[in-house]
Parts: C-alpha cells; sequence; structure tokens
C-alpha cells in the first residue's frame, strides 16, 4: 500500500509542477505584451508619391469599398504596392494605410461639406480662394472655426492635390 501513495503522491506534485508551470508562462506572456503594447509605434510618413501611388491602387479597387472603407485584404495589398516608394519612417503596413485612408476621407469629406454650403467656393488649384469680401471671410471663419471643418485651414487660397483621386474613390 505505501508503494501506491508514493506513487499518487507523485502524480499529483507532478500535476501541480505542470499547473504552475502553466500559470507562470501565462503571466509572462501576459505581461510581455503589455510591454510591446505601451512601446510607441513609429509613426508613417507619407511622401506625395507614396499617396498617389497609394490613391492609385484604391482608385483600380474601387469595387472593393465597402462603404466608404476597404478591407483588410486591400490595404495589405496596397501597403505592396507603395514600398519601394519609401522615403523615410517605417514601411507602411495595411495599419498605416487604413491611418492614411481615414485622414484623406477626412479631408475630403471636409470640403465637400464645405462646398455644399451656400455661398461658398472651392477650387481645385485655389481652394476657397477666400481674399477679402467680409461676407466671405466670415463665413471661411465660421467653417473653420466648427470641428469638422479645422483640417480646411490648410486650404484657404490652395488647394488640395489629392482630390480629384478622392473623388474618384468616393461617389
Amino acid at each position: 500500500m505505501a508503494t501506491k501513495s508514493v506513487i499518487s503522491h507523485r502524480a499529483y506534485d507532478q500535476r501541480g509542477k505542470q499547473i504552475f508551470v502553466a500559470v507562470a508562462t501565462f503571466i509572462i506572456c501576459s505581461q510581455l505584451q503589455l510591454i510591446q503594447m505601451s512601446i510607441p509605434k513609429e509613426k508613417a510618413q507619407w511622401e506625395d508619391a507614396e499617396v498617389d501611388a497609394f490613391l492609385d491602387y484604391l482608385i483600380s479597387q474601387r469595387s472593393k469599398l465597402a462603404g466608404t472603407n476597404f478591407k483588410e485584404p486591400t490595404c495589405n495589398e496596397a501597403s505592396l504596392k507603395i514600398a519601394g516608394l519609401k522615403k523615410s519612417g517605417p514601411v507602411k503596413m495595411a495599419s498605416h494605410c487604413k491611418v492614411k485612408w481615414a485622414g484623406l476621407k477626412s479631408t475630403y469629406n471636409a470640403i465637400e461639406k464645405y462646398c455644399n454650403r451656400s455661398g461658398c467656393h472651392w477650387d481645385r488649384d485655389r481652394g476657397a480662394s477666400i481674399q477679402g469680401e467680409a461676407a466671405v471671410e466670415s463665413v471661411w471663419s465660421e467653417f473653420i472655426q466648427a470641428s469638422s471643418g479645422k483640417s480646411m485651414k490648410l486650404f484657404k487660397n490652395t488647394g488640395w492635390r489629392f482630390y480629384s483621386k478622392m473623388e474618384q474613390i468616393l461617389p
């Protein structure tokens, strides 16, 4: 009988060691994941040539547009298409492409919102072309103050080079 209890005691000890190793592994993996999440990701730096190539690719894939966004496989493919154009910063991944698309879409939507206001002008070369009339200047200032218009500040007298490509992608 004594050998039977020694064997079951050893099995119990072995089982306890396995549980300990599993719990320790889980804790270590969790801590490594937290450390990895806290490391700042390098922000992508986009050159105009990269944005042009990115938009050209999206134009060719506009049938894959899901609402106003592209799905993960399209973003993965886009990142591969523009990889050779990188001048600085990290290699653009699908996540960078998604963020860039969101920013481009936001700018395009702000321009469209501005254009749809009564008495507002938009020109692809000169932007809003605000040059003085008090009424026009006040409409511009009011629009810029709104949170949805902040991205338009750059376009008071300058057009947006990506407007026509965005127009081809978004209905």
